[in-house]
């Protein structure tokens, strides 16, 4: 109704999974969602389109991309991705939360850049929460895990492990020891 009263022309639906552009055409290898490109970008009101932008982007070209802008432009970049804090903050200890931090670590950015509140304590908060939920398979708030979201966390160790030097002896080696693969592999969905 707003977009409608206020004559928007286009609303941009950020992409939740990344999609090969084959499956989607052939609608194949769909991750059950409320949202997808195929539904999402049939929908119109009015003079009005939805748009679900990025789906043909991995979770970390995103976050480059974010990073590339930011530095191109001297631009204050405030993200908020987290599921659990409604506040517009990040909580900084949730799965999303964690792994986006981790990202702009390995890329060599200041997390506290892009809205996040980071500190050694919470960075062994969540190495600790990360073996309970993924290595101990236990159930804790904020880390629902699935396949996808470990595929995502082997593409972090991917890029921390293009700089594997400079992250041993820190708090953050620990990533590139995680059997992410295996893990994939015992996984039940």
């Amino acid at each position: 109704f707003l977009a409608y009263l206020l004559k928007v022309e286009k609303i941009l639906f950020s992409s939740s999974f990344q999609y090969k552009k084959e499956d989607i055409l052939n609608r194949e290898n769909i991750i059950p969602c409320a949202s997808s490109p195929f539904i999402d970008n049939e929908f119109k009101f009015a003079s009005c389109s939805v748009v679900h932008d990025g789906w043909e982007l991995y979770r970390l070209e995103k976050i480059k991309t974010i990073v590339d802008f930011k530095n191109k432009n001297n631009a204050k970049v405030n993200l908020h991705v987290c599921w659990y804090n409604t506040s517009g903050e990040n909580c900084n200890l949730c799965e999303k939360c964690t792994r986006t931090y981790m990202s702009l670590i390995a890329m060599g950015e200041d997390p506290h850049e892009y809205g996040f509140n980071v500190n050694e304590k919470v960075f062994n908060h969540s190495k600790e929460t990360f073996e309970e939920a993924i290595l101990k398979k236990k159930k804790i708030g904020g880390w629902d895990i699935h396949k996808e979201i470990l595929r995502a966390w082997n593409d972090n160790k991917s890029l921390f492990k293009q700089n594997e030097e400079r992250w041993r002896n820190t708090p953050f080696e620990w990533i590139l020891d995680v059997d992410f693969d295996e893990l994939m592999e015992n996984f039940d969905d």
